[in-house]
């Protein structure tokens, strides 16, 4: 939600359809900009889910995000209001290799927020180097002793999902021309060169060709199959798409230890 029309938009919707059926449940990804208190005890009231991004400290957030000051310290007492008000939420943490080395403090200052329940993502596409992997994998080291000892009550909430590798392996993007695609790089400008080269398959085509093409096809998920995507790794994507597995093999395996521990 960007516009005050599109929070409006947004309220009569749901409460449209609770009028209709109750259990429906509501989730809403914002920068929580436009949330007020009295916003966010409505929509407890209304079975929503709220998911909010923060990925670090006030320096470092301004510099990435364009923020002011003032923006992001009203987003900071915002996040406090929704971990303290008991509705559903969860807070993305975005790990880049520019903000890898301090992940620890920058987890620390969120939960200082009241926050519990983060959702820890790798953003992709970036160009990891090797030398930020060993950074990021440190770093997650240091976590995960303050995390027994400072952050005792904090919950990764999709610890469980991510420990099998990794975001964009479980994706598939077909475009308006009926392009099937492996991943949402396709949209990225970088990667707009090598669309071509990625493209898996076409909805114009027959059904027996795009099975054909999709030779590790899973007919009840409709997921397509991670030794097949390591392939396509491997062969067409080249270095940046191979260090983008290796970080979020990394975090899986950071969810795997904790979740051995616990």
């Amino acid at each position: 939600m960007r516009t005050a029309y599109q929070k409006k938009l947004v309220f009569d919707l749901i409460r449209f359809i609770q009028k209709k059926d109750k259990s429906f449940e509501f989730i809403i990804n914002t920068n929580a900009y436009l949330l007020s208190e009295s916003d966010i005890d409505l929509l407890k009231t209304l079975n929503v889910k709220l998911i909010v991004s923060c990925n670090w400290w006030l320096e470092d957030q301004i510099a990435s995000r364009g923020w002011s000051k003032e923006l992001m310290e009203k987003l900071y007492e915002t996040i406090k209001y929704i971990a303290k008000s008991g509705i559903d939420y969860q807070i993305n943490v975005v790990v880049l290799p520019d903000n890898c080395q301090r992940l620890t403090e920058n987890i620390s200052f969120i939960y200082d927020l009241w926050v519990r329940k983060i959702n820890l993502l790798t953003w992709l596409y970036l160009g990891w180097k090797d030398e930020e992997l060993k950074i990021f994998s440190d770093s997650l080291e240091k976590l995960t002793v303050v995390l027994d000892s400072e952050l005792i009550w904090l919950e990764f909430i999709n610890s469980e999902t991510k420990v099998n590798i990794p975001l964009f392996l479980s994706e598939i993007v077909i475009d308006s021309d009926g392009g099937i695609f492996p991943s949402m790089i396709i949209f990225e400008i970088f990667f707009k060169e090598f669309k071509q080269k990625l493209l898996i398959s076409n909805l114009s085509g027959d059904l027996d060709k795009i099975k054909d093409d999709f030779s590790f096809w899973d007919e009840d998920f409709y997921e397509i199959n991670e030794i097949f995507m390591q392939g396509i790794i491997q062969n067409k994507f080249g270095k940046i798409l191979e260090n983008d597995y290796a970080v979020n093999e990394i975090l899986s395996n950071f969810f795997i230890e904790i979740r051995w521990k616990s």
